[in-house]
């Protein structure tokens, strides 16, 4: 983060630094008003001294253009130095932004790869649709067996119920039998 934030710094001072020199370029591309006014004995002028006035006074502007032309070309060298350094601030601010982006790019990676992992561990140990069908498809065999077994022990059961009871129904009528012989044996007996 220390970086960065100096990055920025770099490229704010490397901005104003810019403005300034763009504004002292402009500053000198001025040409102030000034009033031209002939001296006093321009009266007695004649043409010879009107040529060394305007002479001198072409003089002076050519001076004062070379100045300013001096001027502008340190101003605009100043500019394109400030300009060339913002830019270098500007890409090295925006290669840290890129590689900052690569690092999450590549966490996020690392993230979605181990999610993925995970999924097809779990995939590994989930049913196909192949093993579910077999497994029911089993099951289904089994109980239908097992039902079957029990069907036949059911009915087995029924008929062992069945005749225990037909065997205790004619122990009883037997029984009964003998117990009415019995009594009329007794009642014959006592007569």
């Amino acid at each position: 983060m220390p970086d960065e934030s100096n990055g920025i710094e770099e490229l704010k001072a490397a901005v104003s630094e810019l403005r300034a020199r763009v504004n002292d370029t402009r500053g000198f591309s001025r040409v102030p008003a000034e009033t031209v006014s002939l001296p006093s004995e321009a009266s007695s002028w004649n043409f010879v001294t009107f040529e060394k006035y305007v002479n001198q006074r072409l003089g002076d502007m050519s001076l004062q253009l070379r100045e300013r032309y001096e001027a502008q070309q340190t101003g605009v060298t100043a500019a394109l130095a400030a300009a060339e350094k913002a830019v270098t601030a500007a890409l090295i601010a925006a290669e840290k932004a890129v590689d900052k982006a690569e690092g999450a790019q590549q966490l996020r990676n690392v993230a979605q790869n181990e999610f993925r992992q995970s999924l097809a561990d779990l995939s590994k140990l989930m049913w196909t649709r192949l093993e579910g069908s077999e497994s029911v498809s089993s099951l289904r065999r089994e109980t239908t067996t097992a039902v079957d077994g029990l069907d036949k022990k059911v009915s087995l059961l029924e008929s062992g119920y069945s005749n225990i009871q037909g065997r205790i129904w004619s122990v009883g009528a037997v029984w009964s039998v003998i117990v009415v012989a019995v009594m009329i044996g007794i009642q014959f007996v006592h007569r």
